[in-house]
């Protein structure tokens, strides 16, 4: 009997293997960097982002990585009446909002956008090179960094940290797991137009607007993780490198 249910678990153990493998689309390394993309990043423009835009100098600068704050809705300036959303969360909804617009008014097949609170490694462009060298035909969204192990009080989880590669792997895969966080992502043309129409005016997050429990039921939006990723979110005090 004993020997029944070891059998039972290891096949069980078997069958969630093989579905999280079937899941995972391993990235191929290139070497040759596809496009040197200028990163939106939605920051405060009066003197409380500063910290922050000082934070992003120091390490997008140490990464070589190309960007541009854009300046976000401040709070104290949004009429809330959303009665699940705060204020600030809300006015955060607003600032992607317009990055997608931004999107649309060019002529970019999609965009990088961070949080002004997102940290990233001196050789991140290594592994953004892989990544747009792999994207799939029909992404929506491919979030570089997520929230893995969330705290439901206390927010994000710097345990996360962990996960972030800090050498020269080729290992990375895409996933579509569903994980809370928008401190950095690349979003498609089709991506801004679906979100904008899901959720503006704004009724949900933005990182909500990601999971499809939240979407339309007659379609789903085309929702990618890099696995390990290669951001993360965190506040300008507590960074751990």
């Amino acid at each position: 009997m004993i020997n029944f249910y070891v059998l039972v678990i290891l096949v069980t153990l078997l069958f969630i293997t093989n579905s999280i493998k079937s899941r995972m689309i391993k990235l191929n390394n290139a070497n040759i960097l596809k496009k040197d993309l200028i990163c939106n990043v939605i920051n405060l423009a009066d003197q409380r982002g500063e910290e922050r835009r000082q934070h992003i100098k120091k390490y997008f600068g140490e990464a070589h990585l190309n960007f541009v704050f854009f300046p976000a809705y401040n709070k104290d300036k949004v009429v809330n009446k959303n009665k699940i959303l705060t204020t600030g969360e809300v006015a955060l909804s607003m600032s992607h909002n317009e990055l997608y617009k931004k999107l649309l008014r060019s002529n970019e097949e999609y965009m990088l956008i961070a949080e002004d609170d997102c940290t990233i490694r001196p050789n991140f462009k290594y592994y953004l090179n892989i990544v747009l060298n792999n994207l799939p035909l029909d992404f929506d969204v491919i979030k570089l960094e997520y929230i893995k192990r969330y705290k439901l009080f206390g927010g994000h989880n710097m345990e996360d940290n962990d996960e972030v590669p800090n050498d020269y792997s080729q290992e990375l895969f895409y996933d579509k797991n569903v994980y809370p966080g928008t401190a950095m992502y690349l979003i498609s043309r089709k991506g801004a137009k679906y979100m904008l129409e899901l959720n503006d005016p704004v009724w949900i997050a933005s990182d909500w607007a990601f999971d499809k429990k939240w979407q339309k039921n007659t379609k789903l939006a085309n929702v990618y993780n890099v696995v390990p990723q290669i951001a993360w979110q965190g506040e300008v005090k507590r960074i751990i490198l």
